[in-house]
């Protein structure tokens, strides 16, 4: 093998240049494009890292409150500006991990976090990634919290030994500095093997025609083979002693398919030591698929355990590897950052980033360092990954003004009745969940009656409405009638069932005990299709009626004329049931619409209502539905 041989391999290619993603679909570089979510959320990031906390404004500044960031730790055991260092226990020897460090170019030391209390840590982390994907914010916002950087800081004084281990147990930390490119990933595992980060990377594109391709998603593994730092960063030119090391802790266990490491040994790497060499940042070259070492050499840093400190010559090649979707253990999450000797220059990495190095005294942060930091990180590693949804819409003053509906200023919203005064009835449930969402996004909510046969396809008609909120649980032939619409993320699921009086609960178990009775059904609802579906095939002596809308249907019911009303069973995401049975009534023969699958509500969007479904599900996903207050039942 030479260093001139380039090994051509069957990897993905992409382009890490507007220039190229232009030329490839026929656009010249210099053409105005139209600007994209992910352009919105880098001049948000962008007004973060330039102004202090007291010089924004708006929405720029409620990223900035203290109160909301405790209010979100506090839910987890989190928290933020309240660091709490507890006990650290005695750190692994240093001696081990700098032979490896030495012969290898990486080191893996046993967990830092191995008691009780530090697993309960490491959990909350955890949860906290999932509860901010949930908020509309990237996985690098979990540095706002105080034990990311008690991460951190274990990882840094056990580092310190090994960069300095001259200075003494427990002392080589004080010749330390942390750059300031703290990053957090968080993979998601995929639904089947055809479910790949490829598809997910194309999806998140072609959500944005103006979106240009990256190499993940937002908290994503880094796939390609990189380096992050010249040797000439990494290596003191006088001695060649190493004083640049890149920082590597999952939060999770690590197995060879849950999204491991992968490292080029530095015996099996020619260029390390030739940072003038025109291909020594360019290992793997992605716009034409060139591989430029033996791929044999690499090594699979699995398993590990969560917390325990990974670490390489920060310019060794290395990349981070998806999670299967055969994988046992959870998707991998971890935490990254750069160390490097105070005496040494800084990289050209953080030469790009508005926030200085920190000492392991200066750690953690103050909030406004921390979210900066945070900001221009995401900023600097955009290359990778697409910046939108970065942060929720909410906080992006331009997203806001981009926002368009119909009219402008009203949200018009297809429900089956403007005014519904029983709490019970699920058309209420809609109409104060849709006031909260124009609330929310500062609209006047404009109310338009129709009947629920149909009206998801209202979305999709030109000039009809903006939003249908008619409790619609998407079906392939919903969505082919519905075409130019967008259905939203699902808020509630629902159970088919029947209800029928107490008095004759002890009569009727399932359908086929209804034989010559009258069963009702509101018409084109999931409830009438499914209803006439299972009389057909095990009832045929039950009749079947179908009315209009609810009210019509309890009327026949209370006059005696029906002995059941087929309406479903509601269920809040997290699984607890929506009560909406008045006394007097029960329900029996609970079943799946499809059987194994839950059959989930959604809104359903127009589409032209340029940034309203981002919007909705950014909604939906920090508010639980029905509206807190709405059901005096619900918590008791």
């Amino acid at each position: 093998f030479r260093a001139e041989d380039d090994i051509l391999v069957p990897l993905p290619v992409d382009s890490s240049s507007d220039e190229d993603e232009a030329a490839a679909d026929g656009r010249h570089a210099d053409e105005d494009l139209p600007s994209s979510a992910s352009a919105l959320v880098e001049a948000f990031l962008e007004d973060v890292v330039q102004r202090s906390a007291a010089a924004c404004v708006g929405a720029s500044a409620s990223l900035f409150d203290l109160d909301f960031w405790q209010n979100e730790a506090a839910q987890l055991g989190l928290h933020v500006m309240r660091p709490d260092r507890g006990s650290a226990g005695a750190l692994p020897p240093s001696a081990p991990l700098r032979r490896s460090l030495d012969r290898r170019g990486y080191l893996q030391s046993p967990t830092l976090f191995p008691g009780d209390a530090d697993e309960a840590t490491l959990s909350a982390l955890r949860r906290m990634l999932a509860r901010l994907k949930q908020l509309g914010f990237a996985p690098g916002f979990l540095y706002v919290f105080d034990e990311a950087w008690l991460v951190i800081e274990r990882c840094m004084r056990l580092l310190g030994d090994v960069l300095v281990p001259e200075a003494g147990t427990g002392r080589g930390v004080q010749q330390l500095v942390l750059e300031p490119s703290v990053f957090a990933h968080a993979l998601e595992k995929p639904a089947s093997a055809e479910d790949t980060d490829e598809e997910r990377r194309r999806e998140a594109a072609s959500q944005d025609a103006s979106e240009i391709a990256r190499h993940s998603y937002l908290g994503g593994n880094f796939g390609l083979p990189h380096r992050d730092h010249s040797s000439s960063d990494c290596f003191d030119a006088a001695s060649g002693e190493p004083v640049l090391l890149s920082l590597w802790c999952p939060l999770t266990r690590v197995t060879a398919d849950n999204g491991c490491m992968f490292v080029l040994p530095k015996d099996r790497d020619p260029l390390l030591h030739q940072p003038r060499h025109p291909h020594h940042l360019r290992p793997f070259d992605a716009s034409s698929g060139t591989l430029r070492f033996g791929l044999g050499g690499a090594v699979a840093l699995a398993p590990c355990d969560a917390g325990c400190a990974l670490a390489w010559h920060g310019s060794l090649v290395h990349w981070g590897g998806c999670c299967s979707a055969h994988a046992e253990e959870e998707p991998r999450a971890s935490l990254t950052a750069g160390l490097r000797l105070r005496s040494s220059r800084a990289t050209q990495l953080q030469a790009e980033q508005s926030e200085g190095e920190l000492t392991v005294e200066q750690l953690p942060p103050p909030l406004e360092a921390r979210l900066r930091m945070v900001a221009s990180s995401l900023l600097v590693y955009k290359w990778w990954f697409p910046l939108r949804g970065a942060v929720p819409a909410r906080f992006v003053p331009a997203a806001a003004s981009r926002l368009s509906t119909l009219e402008e200023g009203v949200l018009r919203v297809a429900v089956e009745a403007a005014h519904v005064p029983d709490p019970l009835d699920p058309r209420r449930w809609m109409l104060r969940y849709t006031e909260a969402l124009g609330s929310r996004l500062g609209l006047r909510v404009r109310w338009v009656e129709v009947p629920f046969d149909g009206s998801w396809a209202l979305a999709a008609e030109e000039g009809a409405v903006d939003l249908v909120a008619t409790n619609v649980a998407p079906s392939p032939q919903r969505r082919a009638e519905a075409v130019g619409a967008a259905f939203s993320d699902p808020f509630m699921y629902e159970r088919r069932a029947l209800r029928v009086r107490e008095a004759d609960a002890g009569r009727y178990a399932t359908i086929c005990d209804f034989g010559g009775e009258r069963v009702g059904a509101v018409r084109g609802m999931n409830a009438e299709i499914d209803l006439r579906r299972r009389v057909q095939t095990h009832a045929p002596a039950v009749s079947v009626v179908a009315t209009d809308t609810f009210p019509e249907l309890y009327e026949l019911f209370h006059r005696g004329e029906l002995a059941a009303v087929a309406q479903a069973e509601y269920y809040a995401i997290d699984g607890s049931v929506i009560p909406s049975s008045p006394p007097g009534i029960v329900l029996v023969d609970h079943h799946d619409l499809v059987p194994g699958q839950r059959e989930e509500c959604a809104f359903v969007v127009r589409g032209a209502s340029r940034g309203l479904l981002e919007a909705v599900n950014e909604f939906i996903a920090t508010t639980a539905f029905p509206v807190a207050g709405e059901l005096g039942k619900r918590d008791g």
